[in-house]
């Protein structure tokens, strides 16, 4: 995401920035490196709101059932993408999202998956659930993912170390 702004370092007074100057000058002013800063103006281009049409389904732990699943995925992997569908799946959950799709559209593409999670419903299968639906934005998307129990990655403190810390030229 391109950013640029204005900071005022005591080291080094006023300082008007790149992109990359700024990323690593917001860096510093948050407190990696052990100094500090005030950031005076900043300007970050933000992409328009988008409709997401998303698709989930989730049972308990089953190896028969992650079989079945990671097998849709196979099948219908390519069409889904070309229909522009990205996601995440893991052994037991599959998420998927389109900013490209009408809702109709969406389920129509996204048949298997959604009749496999109906059936898992249908069947009582423990922790079953299946939901086609809309976010209004990638925030509220986000809100969802960041809420549920899915794992996406090992978590990481976000900090810089002091050998990171690169000497920026006075201006």
């Amino acid at each position: 995401m391109p950013a640029y702004g204005s900071f005022l370092c005591p080291s080094r007074g006023c300082v008007c920035s790149t992109f990359v100057f700024t990323v690593l000058v917001l860096t510093t002013v948050l407190g990696g490196g052990g100094t500090f800063g005030v950031v005076l103006e900043s300007t970050i281009l933000a992409s328009p709101q988008v409709t997401l049409q998303a698709v989930v389904v989730s049972f308990s732990p089953n190896a028969t059932l992650t079989e079945r699943l990671w097998t849709i995925l196979v099948d219908n992997g390519i069409q889904w993408a070309n229909d522009g569908w990205g996601g995440l799946a893991n052994s037991e959950t599959a998420i998927y999202i389109t900013p490209t799709l009408s809702k109709d559209n969406a389920a129509t593409s996204m048949a298997p998956l959604i009749q496999f999670g109906e059936e898992l419903v249908d069947a009582q299968v423990i922790g079953a659930h299946v939901a086609v639906t809309t976010f209004p934005s990638y925030g509220t998307f986000f809100d969802f993912l960041a809420s549920s129990e899915v794992a996406v990655g090992p978590l990481h403190q976000i900090a810089m170390r002091q050998d990171e810390l690169i000497t920026f030229p006075r201006l």
